[in-house]
């Protein structure tokens, strides 16, 4: 699959997405419903506090009674709203998996062993790299830490994700200085990175050596073939300094089911105005 037809796809899943959200929360809930009996709990809320205030017994008693008529109610669409909470859940993860399961650039993607050596104290591995793009390409070293320390900086460890790192380096086919792809991240504890060459040719095996604190306790590889998802906009996105969509489909997917949603929430909105219009009428 090329990059167009998987952006169609992506985009189309996205439209499907939000649509099918819109049209799932029409069904569970009632929002004109919703809207009044909300309304109308704030208004027993403030009535309630302005009679405790005056000590109007009487009117008390009676928004009490009201309040216990409409509060199984309320609490039903409360729970329609959870209800609807786990659905939008459910099917995000669900086109979620169908995004990334189609995604072409993570499938030129390979991940490699990486062994230790009580010799020199690296992880090392090794790999064929594929030139047929001509880079830069990204290898990536993760490494998994034990948690040493009392109890409680073994939570934050886990908390903070400290347990584990991962760091990038940039391997060139033909190119001299290669940058890493925009949309590859350093985290967590850093780890020295060495490969055996500085420039490769197509087919050629990439050692690659990887220093890490004493406390790890495994390493993988994973190569980045020189291959990303992006996106260019028609406008610059301000807090992130950028015109592009270019840190995988999910953003991407993200971005047009959120457009998506807002378009038909107000155009569902506008038909079910015209209808009730055509009712009343």
């Amino acid at each position: 699959m090329d990059g167009t037809t998987f952006l169609i796809i992506a985009t189309v899943l996205a439209l499907a997405y939000a649509l099918a959200i819109r049209v799932i929360q029409s069904k569970l809930i009632d929002q004109d419903k919703m809207k009044a009996v909300q309304k109308r709990f704030n208004q027993i809320n403030k009535e309630y506090m302005d009679a405790m205030r005056s000590g109007n017994k009487k009117k008390v008693d009676q928004l009490q009674a009201e309040q216990d008529r409409i509060m199984p109610e309320f609490n039903k669409m409360m729970g329609g709203q959870m209800r609807m909470m786990v659905i939008v859940v459910v099917v995000f993860v669900s086109f979620m998996a169908a995004v990334n399961f189609l995604d072409p650039y993570s499938h030129d993607d390979k991940s490699f062993p990486m062994e230790h050596s009580n010799s020199t104290g690296q992880w090392c591995g090794s790999y064929q790299i594929d030139c047929s793009m001509p880079g830069p390409h990204g290898v990536t070293v993760t490494g998994s830490f034990r948690n040493e320390g009392d109890i409680i900086s073994i939570i934050w460890k886990k908390l903070t994700g400290q347990e584990a790192g991962t760091s990038t380096i940039a391997v060139s086919c033909g190119l001299e200085n290669g940058a890493l792809p925009p949309h590859i991240a350093m985290t967590g504890i850093p780890i020295n990175i060495t490969t055996d060459k500085n420039i490769y040719s197509q087919s050629d095996t990439v050692q690659v050596c990887a220093t890490a604190p004493g406390t790890a306790y495994a390493a993988t590889g994973k190569t980045d073939s020189g291959t990303w998802f992006m996106v260019p906009l028609p406008f610059a996105i301000p807090v992130l300094d950028t015109q592009a969509i270019v840190y995988g489909a999910a953003p991407w997917f993200v971005l047009v089911s959120l457009i998506a949603g807002i378009i038909f929430s107000f155009a569902i909105g506008k038909m079910k105005g015209v209808k009730n219009d055509k009712t009343k009428g």
